[in-house]
């Protein structure tokens, strides 16, 4: 072993007699001591001195949006006041706490966010909801908690941004948080019938109330493109329940006859109303007149059978005589003795055509029209088509009596369809209408239901293709830019392009009567 190698004994020779070095005095030792006392006595000093003339300031981890920038910081902090001693209690594992925390729905600064905005305690029901609640069997209601988590604060000087659509997905790609959040309460309703109903509900607008979804949570999923439910009408089963015989295909055939000097299209009978928001309601005064023309005589082309009220028609039938007559006047017959004459002329006509007893012409008009064409007799047609369409070649008639026209019944047909969002047909005006109602060209029943399922529509609403690549899209006609559009995505995907996240301000009133069972409350905790 070298001489220079250190051992165990030269190393304890080497701190010989140094054992008792902690309990010796050494000034920095002292000057240590005396330094951390000082710093602890400033630190509690330093803390009630601010306490009474400090800047609240300080505590501040960012500053605050000019929406709350005129507040007090206890207005939302309420543990400021003394709380914490009640927090502590909370965080105790003897049993009121424990029942505290249970049954406690909201926090502390939830409950300060909600004084002076007490219209966002609930999520759900959104205003949908809320306007179908008379034809509704359930109402599903989400109380809005943790305001924070979506409404950050301390941001900047600005307006506060609205959530971001990772905000929104982090509850709603959870199903476990989906299950625990929602509360459904049972509404006295008759059930809406299993194919859809078209119903006015008060505000003069005949709405698609479809059938309640399948008992459940709403499904998880990650965005609008990605696992979104389908939409209401695209259940299995639902029919349009609209009550008028209409053949969309036989409409856009090439052999009709023309309209206007043109080939009929959609835009004929689907006209953008005022504003241009949404389409007008299909009248047949308007739309349908030109070609449905409800001619009586074809020799007084101004004679035309009432449309609409079916005692009215009765009548019409029952005075035929005194319609020749005026209608004769109308084309310039003065005459008596002319005008006689020619009312004779038109009720033999009449006669040969269909008969002249009245149940014969009101079962004609109502139920059979005109026969067809035989050879040399074109008396029943005119320009080769025929010539009275009976009322049941468009609509549901049920028979008359002695008392009694026979009853029509009204169309009932939908003006809006998507009740949940706020659609419109204005930022859609370039594309055809074949792009999303293409199923109207092979459609040949009316309980078809013509619009677009929710995987078209997310086509164009869905995150872009490329995020780096522009989503504007390039020069050129309405078709090429539609074409962009549903190749790149891009237009519109997040979820507040569609729903607005709080209930309307009337909700709570409206609910306050709706008091869920016991059983309901307790799962909702």
């Amino acid at each position: 072993m070298a001489d220079d190698e250190p051992t165990q004994k030269r190393i304890s020779q080497r701190y010989d007699g140094a054992a008792d070095y902690p309990r010796r005095a050494h000034y920095f030792r002292g000057l240590r001591s005396w330094l951390f006392a000082i710093a602890v006595v400033a630190t509690i000093l330093g803390a009630l001195a601010f306490n009474y003339w400090g800047n609240e300031s300080a505590y501040s981890p960012g500053p605050i949006s000019r929406t709350h920038a005129n507040l007090d910081c206890r207005a939302c902090h309420l543990e400021a006041d003394g709380f914490s001693s009640k927090l502590a209690k909370l965080a105790s594992h003897d049993a009121e706490a424990k029942t505290a925390r249970a049954s406690s729905s909201i926090s502390r600064m939830d409950a300060a966010c909600l004084e002076c905005h007490a219209s966002a305690q609930l999520h759900v029901p959104q205003a949908a909801s809320v306007g179908l609640r008379t034809v509704s069997t359930q109402l599903t209601l989400v109380h809005a908690t943790a305001c924070a988590t979506c409404h950050r604060e301390h941001a900047g000087h600005e307006r506060r941004a609205l959530p971001s659509q990772q905000t929104c997905v982090s509850c709603h790609s959870d199903a476990g948080a989906l299950t625990r959040a929602q509360q459904s309460v049972k509404l006295e309703n008759t059930p809406v019938a299993a194919a859809g109903e078209n119903r006015n509900l008060g505000d003069g607008i005949v709405r698609f109330v479809p059938p309640a979804r399948s008992p459940g949570a709403l499904p998880a999923f990650a965005s609008y493109a990605e696992g979104h439910p389908p939409f209401a009408y695209e259940q299995s089963g639902v029919r349009d329940p609209a009550a008028l015989k209409f053949n969309h295909e036989r409409h856009l055939r090439a052999d009709l006859p023309q309209v206007n000097g043109h080939r009929l299209t959609c835009v004929d009978c689907h006209r953008p109303g005022a504003g241009g928001a949404f389409f007008q309601p299909v009248k047949y005064e308007q739309h349908c007149a030109q070609c449905h023309t409800l001619l009586f005589q074809p020799s007084l082309p101004k004679l035309r059978i009432p449309h609409g009220d079916p005692q009215k028609v009765r009548y019409f039938l029952a005075g035929r005589e005194a319609a020749f007559e005026l209608a004769l006047r109308v084309e310039g017959v003065s005459d008596p003795v002319e005008l006689k004459q020619r009312v004779q002329v038109e009720m033999q006509a009449l006669e040969r055509r269909v008969g002249n007893d009245l149940d014969s012409l009101e079962k004609r008009v109502f139920f059979e029209g005109d026969p067809r064409d035989r050879a040399g007799d074109r008396l029943t047609r005119a320009d080769t088509r025929k010539f009275l369409t009976e009322c049941a070649k468009c609509h549901a008639v049920s028979p008359g009596s002695a008392e009694h026209a026979p009853k029509v019944q009204p169309p009932n047909m939908a003006e809006r369809w998507v009740q949940r969002g706020p659609f419109t047909h204005l930022p859609h005006q370039h594309m055809e209408c074949i792009d999303c109602h293409g199923a109207a060209k092979r459609s040949r029943e009316t309980t078809d239901i013509l619009l677009p399922p929710q995987t078209l529509c997310a086509e164009c609403h869905r995150p872009p293709a490329s995020p780096t690549r522009s989503v504007t899209a390039p020069a050129g006609d309405a078709h090429t830019h539609a074409a962009f559009q549903r190749a790149n995505g891009g237009i519109k995907w997040g979820c507040t392009d569609c729903h607005g996240f709080h209930a309307p301000s009337d909700a709570q009133r409206i609910i306050s009567g709706i008091a869920p069972s016991s059983e309901q409350s307790a799962a909702a905790r």
